[in-house]
């Protein structure tokens, strides 16, 4: 609970029963999250998938969508035009990703890019006929933004077709990808091949270090402090979780990162596809303090070698990385004592605040600030973990 009051001059300021010089947004009393900028390392290399307006465009055998037409459609017009290939792409989107072992696409997209309807018309009569009846009437309703005026006009294309992410992932054979939305911070790779929906957030890395370090409990920590939530679930934001994030320097090159990634990625892969679960059911199994089958041990070690290899990339040998079963902020009934407290595998809040401290004052020397602007009390310490004594 938190009481808000509006003075003319600076008040006491308590948390947690010290006194303290600033409350932040976060409850926590350190600066320094409002001004974050985006850091040149960062740039192009996280993208959200793209904006269809207008399922018409899909296939899809899942039921639900009145709009999509069924994949035996799709194998007839490609019978009739085996050239219609080459723009049905498989599609994928954050609940594929979450649920199925093998993140294999179960819809397909009519993608014509950025080609003129001419174009379209001579190369892809039948596909054009089919989107000019699936999706053209509900674009031609569209009057309000400039941006409804521009789908209106082009209405055989998606609203928003991300060119800048098929430009940043051109040769690379896979790419990172989580849900935009999900209950865990879970990533896997995904062919580069594939047409990603808007609840995907892709990332233009192929590397098993790069698995690492967005898998860990630094870069989570750092995205559920920085990003939004959709009802109770934390909600990435590229501007706000991927381009200030200050990466350990030299990462691309630590083979620690690489094989902690590798070998983490890997098994959960294999234990996935034998068991027949996706991401969301295996890490609800992680986060459960009952659940203690020998698969789920090992992937909670190989988590925590992943933490240790990050904190270690950062030269933050001091901090320690060991996960317990701690209650979740916000689901403790504190007005009556009774009621469940959900429990998550994760660092203290010490740590937490620790951790964050440091990665607030790293971004604050890469973007140029002040180092005394906002400062933490950690900040330009070589080794001591004063917090945490």
């Amino acid at each position: 609970m938190v009481h808000v009051a509006k003075q003319r001059n600076p008040c006491r300021c308590l948390l947690d029963g010290a006194e303290v010089a600033h409350i932040g947004p976060f409850l926590q009393s350190w600066k320094g999250q409002d001004d974050l900028v985006p850091l040149d390392d960062n740039r192009g290399k996280a993208f959200i998938g793209l904006f269809l307006r207008g399922m018409g465009f899909t296939f899809d055998d899942r039921g639900g969508r009145s709009d999509a037409s069924p994949t035996a459609e799709m194998q007839r017009l490609i019978a009739a035009n085996p050239r219609c290939r080459e723009v049905v792409l498989p599609y994928i989107g954050g609940d594929e990703v979450n649920t199925r072992a093998t993140h294999d696409p179960q819809r397909w997209l009519i993608h014509f890019a950025s080609r003129s309807e001419d174009e379209c018309r001579e190369r892809w009569p039948e596909l054009m006929e089919l989107v000019e009846r699936r999706v053209r009437p509900a674009r031609e309703r569209l009057d309000g933004s400039s941006a409804d005026r521009s789908h209106r006009q082009r209405w055989w294309l998606l609203a928003n077709e991300r060119p800048e992410l098929y430009a940043a992932i051109r040769g690379l054979k896979r790419v990172l990808a989580r849900s935009l939305t999900s209950k865990h911070a879970a990533l896997c790779f995904l062919p580069s091949h594939l047409a990603f929906d808007q609840t995907l957030v892709v990332f233009a890395f192929d590397q098993d270090a790069a698995f690492a370090v967005l898998s860990s409990a630094v870069h989570t920590l750092w995205a559920e402090a920085q990003g939004a939530t959709f009802e109770d679930r934390p909600r990435y934001n590229v501007a706000r979780c991927f381009d200030p994030f200050p990466f350990p320097h030299g990462w691309q090159g630590s083979r620690a990162l690489d094989a902690a990634g590798r070998l983490c990625h890997d098994f959960r892969a294999a234990h996935m596809q034998r068991v027949g679960e996706g991401l969301t059911r295996t890490y609800n199994r992680f986060h459960d303090p009952t659940e203690r089958g020998p698969a789920i041990l090992q992937l909670r070690a190989l988590h925590d070698t992943m933490d240790r290899a990050m904190l270690d990339a950062y030269g933050w040998t001091d901090v320690p990385c060991h996960r317990s079963f701690l209650p979740v902020a916000g689901t403790e009934n504190t007005l009556t004592g009774t009621g469940p407290t959900a429990v998550r595998l994760r660092w203290p809040d010490a740590v937490t605040n620790e951790v964050l401290g440091r990665l607030l004052a790293l971004h604050r020397e890469r973007a140029g600030a002040s180092p005394t602007s906002g400062s933490h009390p950690c900040d330009n310490r070589n080794g001591s973990l004063q917090p945490l004594a």
